[in-house]
Formats: structure tokens, C-alpha cells, sequence
């Protein structure tokens, strides 16, 4: 199962970004949930995404998901070839999410809200039909609070500002988003949704779990 379209630019504010902070500080997953693959896509933490949901197996996933607790495991499949990606065709690293809103589309397909909580670990699969569902366990960032930590995330801060500044089809809110947020994690997370990298960079940087690591490898790319 998979996302078909997806818009890889979130929107994200104060209001989000508190809602997902709040929840977090309580986050408590079943030891199962659904896992829906996505191509070419990683969704973050603290991220708020639409996508495109056009699979049968995957629609069903989203509707049982919707009478229940909106709760969903999003991974990025290895292969965009692939179309009903399996459990050895998937990452093991994901990001468990709420799906907030769900529009059906005239032609079937859906268009789903879904804000991303926290990593999870993906363990053993409990069935592939009609869709993949899994034993998970939370995996946090390792927070690192140092003056050092502090110093990378402020020049990350300002690599992204002179990129937006530069790059004429990208809002000049998403600098303000960064520039509100407090913790480093955040940072790391909005700055990583809104910026285009490769599918592999984006899971490296979503599995490493220092958010210095993390913070280090954006200003690298960034530069």
C-alpha cells in the first residue's frame, strides 16, 4: 500500500506545532498498528502533511483507521517501483501519525490530513491482508541540550532563511515556521520537511537518533 500524490511541502504553525508538542508529552501507541508504505515520501515528527491515498488495500486502511483511533505507521518504501510494497520492500524506521482530516474524491480516491507524533520502531508483522499491520514501539531522538547543539541548530536556522530568501517558489513563511520554534528536534524536523532531499537522506536523517546528528547533517546539506 501507498501514497500516491503527495505534496512534499507541510504546513506547519504555532497553533500545530503546540497541538503536536502536547500530544506528545502523553503519546501512548497500541503495540499494533496499521502501516501504510509511502513512496517517495518520509514523514516527520512535528510535520503536517496531506497525501494522496488511491490504493484499494490502502483506502481500506485509512476508513477502519478513521472509526478507531486515527493512529497509522507511515514508512517510506525502498522501491517507488514497487506497487503493494511488502514487509521486506519497507524501511524499519517510521513515524507513527494522526490522520486528522479525509476527503473522498469524486473518482474514489482519498485525501487524507495526517500529523506525524513521534518515531517508532517497526517489529513483526502480524498480517499483509488486506494490509500491513505491525508490532511498534516508540523510538524518541536522543535530545541533546549543550551550548554546541544550540549553535548548529541557530546556523541551520539561518542557512534555511537564506534559502528561502533565495529560492522564489518557496514561501517566505516557512523561515518564520523555523525561526518560532524552540526545541532542536523541531528544528530539525520542519526545516527537513519543507527542504526537497533525496528519499535516502531523508530516511538517514529520520533513523539517526542524536538530534545534534541530525542538526549536523542538515547544515552540511544546507551549505
Amino acid at each position: 500500500m501507498e501514497s500516491d500524490d503527495i505534496d512534499p511541502l507541510a504546513s506547519f504553525d504555532q497553533d500545530e506545532q503546540r497541538s503536536t508538542q502536547d500530544n506528545e508529552e502523553h503519546l501512548t501507541i497500541p503495540d499494533v498498528l496499521p502501516v501504510l508504505p509511502l513512496k517517495d515520501t518520509v514523514v516527520y515528527p512535528f510535520s503536517v502533511q496531506p497525501l494522496g491515498v488511491g490504493q484499494e488495500r490502502s483506502i481500506r486502511l485509512i476508513d477502519d483507521v478513521m472509526r478507531g483511533d486515527r493512529l497509522v505507521v507511515l514508512v517510506a518504501q525502498k522501491s517507488a517501483a514497487v506497487e503493494q510494497a511488502g514487509p521486506d520492500e519497507i524501511f524499519r524506521i517510521g513515524t507513527v501519525a494522526r490522520v486528522g482530516r479525509m476527503f473522498r474524491m469524486p473518482d474514489g480516491t482519498l485525501q487524507i490530513a495526517v500529523q506525524g507524533l513521534e518515531r517508532v520502531v517497526i517489529g513483526e508483522f502480524t498480517q499483509e491482508k488486506p494490509y500491513l499491520m505491525a508490532h511498534v514501539a516508540l523510538q524518541p531522538d536522543t535530545q541533546e541540550e549543550d551550548n554546541e547543539t544550540e549553535a548548529i541548530k541557530r546556523n541551520v536556522v539561518g542557512y534555511f532563511q537564506r534559502m528561502v530568501a533565495l529560492v522564489q517558489t518557496m514561501p517566505e513563511h516557512f523561515a518564520a515556521a523555523a525561526l518560532n520554534l524552540e526545541e532542536s528536534r523541531q528544528v530539525v524536523y520542519v526545516i527537513a520537511t519543507f527542504v526537497p532531499m533525496e528519499l535516502e537522506l531523508r530516511q538517514n536523517l529520520l533513523e539517526l537518533d542524536s538530534v545534534r546528528e541530525k542538526l549536523l547533517q542538515l547544515s552540511t546539506y544546507l551549505t
